[in-house]
This record gives C-alpha cells, sequence and structure tokens, in this order.
C-alpha cells in the first residue's frame, strides 16, 4: 500500500475487517478523506500528526487494533481533524489497548454525535470538557476503569444511548438524566452509584432498555420508566431501592424482562404485571414482597 499516499483526492477509506498487519499505512497526504475506517489487524504506532490536516474528517474509526497509544501521547494533544469538521462527526477507539485518561482535548470535537470508547484500559475521571459535546448522541465507555461521578453528562441532553457499564463510577444519577427527552438505551450496571434514581427519569423518554443493576442504589422505584409503553428490559437487580413496584409497570405491554431482585423493594406486585404478553423473565427474589399466590400467576 506505499502508493495510497498518492490518492490526494481520496475520501473514503475503509481497510477495517481484514487480515492486514503491522503498522499503518502513510496517510499524511490524504488531506481530504472524510471517512477513515481501520478497524482490526494494524499495530504499530499510530500516527496522530497525519490527521491534522483531514480538516473535513467526520469518521474516524479506529476499533479492534493493538495501537502503541497507550495512553494517548500527551504531545499530540489529541489534535485530530474532526475538531475542523463542521458536520456530524464520529470516533471509535473501542477494544485498543489504551489505558491512561481520557484526553481532556474530546471536549473540542463539539460536534461529535458518538463517541465509542468502550473495552479499553482508561482510568481516572470523566473529563472535564465533556460537557461541551452536547450534539453527542452516542456515547459508550464500558467496560474501563473510570471512576469519579457522573456530573459532566447533566449537560448532554441528547443522548440516545448512554453506556458506562462495568466502571467504577460512583455518586448520584444526575437529575437531569431524568430530563433527557432523546435517551432510549441507559447501561450504567456494575459501578458503585448511590443514592436513588431521578424519580422524573422516563417521564419524557421512550425508553427501550435501562440496566442500573449492580450498584448501590437506594430509594423507590421510579414510576414513569415504561410510560411511553416502550420500555423492553428493566434491570435492576443488587442494589439497595427500596418501595413498591408502581401499578404503571402494568400497563407495559412491551415489557420483556422485568429484574429488581436483591434489593429491599416491598409491598406487593401489581396484578397486571402477571399477564403481561411479552414478559418472559421475572425475577424479584430476595426483596420484601409480600405475595399471595393467585389464579393470575
Amino acid at each position: 500500500m506505499e502508493d495510497l499516499k498518492n490518492c490526494a483526492k481520496l475520501e473514503y477509506l475503509d481497510l477495517g475487517n481484514n487480515f492486514f498487519s503491522g503498522a499503518v499505512p502513510d496517510i499524511s497526504s490524504l488531506s481530504q478523506l472524510r471517512y477513515l475506517h481501520l478497524n482490526s489487524g494494524f499495530s504499530g504506532n499510530f500516527p496522530w500528526k497525519s490527521l491534522q490536516n483531514m480538516t473535513g474528517l467526520v469518521r474516524l474509526s479506529l476499533g479492534d487494533n493493538p495501537f502503541n497509544f497507550s495512553p494517548i501521547p500527551t504531545e499530540e494533544r489529541f489534535q485530530l481533524g474532526l475538531e475542523a469538521s463542521r458536520s456530524k462527526s464520529t470516533l471509535d477507539l473501542s477494544s485498543n489497548l489504551m489505558t491512561g485518561k481520557i484526553p481532556a482535548e474530546i471536549g473540542n470535537l463539539i460536534n461529535l454525535w458518538q463517541l465509542e470508547l468502550y473495552n479499553n484500559s482508561f482510568t481516572g475521571k470523566l473529563p472535564v470538557g465533556l460537557g461541551n459535546l452536547t450534539k453527542l448522541e452516542m456515547f459508550d465507555a464500558s467496560m474501563n476503569s473510570l471512576e469519579g461521578d457522573l456530573s459532566e453528562l447533566r449537560f448532554l441532553s441528547n443522548l440516545v444511548s448512554l453506556q458506562l457499564s462495568n466502571n467504577n463510577l460512583s455518586g448520584r444519577v444526575p437529575a437531569e438524566l431524568g430530563e433527557f427527552k432523546k435517551l432510549v438505551n441507559l447501561s450504567l450496571f456494575s459501578n458503585r452509584l448511590t443514592g436513588p434514581l431521578p424519580q422524573k427519569i422516563g417521564s419524557w423518554a421512550q425508553f427501550n432498555f435501562i440496566d442500573v443493576s449492580e450498584n448501590f442504589l437506594n430509594g423507590p422505584i421510579p414510576p414513569d420508566m415504561c410510560k411511553e409503553g416502550t420500555l423492553d428490559m428493566l434491570l435492576m437487580l443488587k442494589n439497595n431501592l427500596t418501595g413498591g413496584i408502581s401499578a404503571t409497570y402494568a400497563d407495559c405491554s412491551s415489557l420483556t424482562r422485568f429484574r429488581v431482585n436483591q434489593n429491599l423493594v416491598s409491598g406487593t406486585v401489581p396484578s397486571g404485571i402477571w399477564g403481561l404478553p411479552n414478559l418472559n423473565i421475572i425475577d424479584i427474589a430476595s426483596n420484601n414482597i409480600e405475595e399471595r399466590i393467585t389464579s393470575d400467576i
């Protein structure tokens, strides 16, 4: 691929999911690139400086590569062509061997709508400046070693999917998440989150999937997470949730999985839940629920 550098007018380059090996070919002259996909197979040092002249770049996908950018070199200051982009842009650094902190400069990529950082070994807090990404719709930083609170998320009101599972995040779920109208998928399981969930969560959003299992959450189960009738899975097991199960869930005909086991939930299960047409898993074990076995069950 030595001649690739001569393709100065190239706009779309996808070398992903092949059996390439070794270093990334010389792409420094490809200043017209808008889409760069290098998923799977490459190794060595990634040429960050090659991207700085790609001012039209809207998608950079580097997932599933064992690059030697662990951590991302600070001397590069994470300067990308994406920073100059005025179009909706995507950055995928998932499933690499990345360590260290998520660079604060990522907050300069103000037109990002998709940010994929999952399955790495990032440490430290969610960076100050993440809240600048107000156009962000998809954010996945699950399966890392992130810590600290979620306060930077409170500005990301356009989120559709938020996935931060399998980290060491702590503190409360920001109340602002309860007012995000576009949020469909929320995955926060296996962290160290505390306090109650925002009681307004689901009041406007059309949720499909919620998993906040394996945290230290307390307080009542918010009543409106299936208000729009689109919720498929509600997984809240292994917390310290209290109070009863709202009767609103008896009308959640879309629900297939309902798991609140290993909490401190009390009262009875609304009878209509037992007759939900699509429900295939219900787990309420290890709570303080008082239930008589009736024909509904």
